[in-house]
C-alpha cells in the first residue's frame, strides 16, 4: 500500500521508479543480464550466464553509471 501513497513516492509508483531505473540502464548500454540480477528479474537462460557476474560490488559499479545517489533524485531535491 505505501507505493500508492504519493507522500511517500512523490506521485509516482514504486513501479513507475523500478520502470524508470531500468530504462535509464538500459540508455547506459548496461548489460541486460546485470540489469536483472539487480532488480531481481528471473533468468531463463540455463546457460550459467548468471555465474559471470559478481555480486554487489560489480553490480554497484553498474548503478554508480547513472550518476547520483538515491537522494539527489530530481523530485528530492530542494527547488
Amino acid at each position: 500500500r505505501a507505493h500508492r501513497d504519493p507522500t511517500i513516492t512523490f506521485g509516482h509508483t514504486l513501479h513507475d521508479t523500478r520502470y524508470t531505473f531500468i530504462s535509464r540502464m538500459a540508455e547506459l548500454n548496461v548489460p541486460e543480464l546485470v540489469v536483472q540480477k539487480i532488480v531481481g528479474h528471473a533468468h531463463n537462460s540455463i546457460t550459467g550466464d548468471l555465474y559471470t557476474i559478481k555480486e554487489a560490488p560489480e553490480l554497484c559499479q553498474w548503478v554508480e553509471k547513472l550518476g547520483y545517489a538515491p537522494n539527489d533524485a530530481p523530485s528530492a531535491r530542494p527547488t
